[in-house]
């Protein structure tokens, strides 16, 4: 069932009826991102969050700040003040956080809507690209064996040139006009959780960012089938891909949108990219403006003169910019604030 058997549904009682299944569907649709391994919902992406912020807390967390007289001493007291400092009422319950709820929920709720797989697509037009190039230029006479060597080679080149597509693309929804009237949508946020991720206008996903990353990918994965693996590809190079973005939700992604500072420290900063950094590109200070645009590598920001590393713990302000009122305070202007 989809919207259009709804729409063509004659009587009342009948649309109602089916409007509510279709709901059900997508709404539990919406639960599966917490139990997919890709999802930065993914349980364990959350328990690796909730790990990382432990090391957080310790580190940032000087004792006695934001302390209640309830919250008591030893073991117990520290456990709620862990809790306070991950859950603080003040962002998840802010109108900006509420907002990124409501949206999350509704832009899956339109998914049906969206013609086509981002993963299917990409996997869809490798394989077509790999058997193009062997039809048309023969097999590469150097393609490599299939090992776990040459999967593994094979999907860290993936993998490196697949990120700094993607900071292509981040650099370019900032820089070109049309894209940022709808990029900003997710800039907006005057909080950061974990859902602010899903802060983004369905328009730029359907028009831009699906297609774009599927195209991009999709040419990527079928060059490389038909330059090591004679245009063959199989399912199990997709082992080291999922893996990668295992560890990459796991490892702090989650805390990239939160208010919990993570720095990855000055060396490491300049190869990947940290919470703490994701952060201050969401930061409306002037010198934050452009930077880290990088998605897991930071190295394209630093060669490209986009890179900031934080040499210590800022106190930053989310927004579009300070004293600005919020240019969207509901799910109607989220929708259509960018085409006004």
């Amino acid at each position: 069932m989809d919207v259009t058997d709804i729409i063509q549904t004659a009587s009342l009682p009948e649309v109602i009826d089916k409007a509510a299944a279709y709901l059900m569907h997508h709404g539990w649709g919406t639960l599966l991102e917490f139990v997919r391994p890709g999802s930065r919902l993914y349980v364990w992406a959350l328990v690796g969050a909730l790990a990382l912020a432990a090391i957080s807390f310790r580190l940032y967390h000087s004792e006695g700040e934001g302390e209640s007289e309830g919250e008591g001493k030893g073991k117990r007291g520290t456990i709620r003040r862990f809790l306070a400092y991950c859950f603080p009422r003040a962002v998840w319950t802010h109108p900006s956080a509420v907002l990124d709820y409501k949206l999350f929920v509704m832009n899956r709720l339109l998914g049906p809507l969206i013609p086509f797989s981002t993963i299917g697509l990409t996997a869809a037009l490798s394989y077509w690209l790999a058997k193009f190039l062997n039809t048309h230029l023969g097999v590469f006479p150097h393609s490599l064996p299939w090992n776990a060597w040459s999967i593994g080679a094979v999907s860290i080149v993936y993998i490196v040139v697949g990120d700094f597509l993607e900071f292509v693309l981040h650099w370019a929804q900032h820089r070109i006009p049309v894209l940022w009237r709808l990029h900003r949508v997710h800039h907006s946020a005057e909080t950061l959780t974990p859902i602010t991720l899903f802060r983004v206008h369905p328009f730029l996903d359907v028009f831009f960012n699906k297609p774009m990353r599927a195209g991009m990918l999709g040419v990527l994965g079928g060059v490389l089938f038909y330059l090591f693996f004679q245009g063959n590809g199989r399912p199990v190079v997709l082992v080291p891909l999922v893996t990668f973005q295992m560890l990459f939700n796991v490892l702090g992604s989650n805390l990239r949108h939160s208010h919990i500072w993570l720095s990855y420290g000055w060396v490491a900063s300049h190869v990947f990219v940290s919470p703490a950094m994701h952060q201050i590109h969401h930061s409306i200070a002037p010198e934050h403006l452009y930077k880290n645009l990088g998605v897991s590598f930071s190295v394209w920001d630093w060669l490209f003169g986009t890179l900031y590393i934080p040499r210590q713990r800022e106190q930053l302000t989310f927004g579009l910019e300070a004293g600005a009122s919020q240019a969207h305070p509901s799910l109607w202007k989220v929708y259509t604030e960018p085409f006004i």
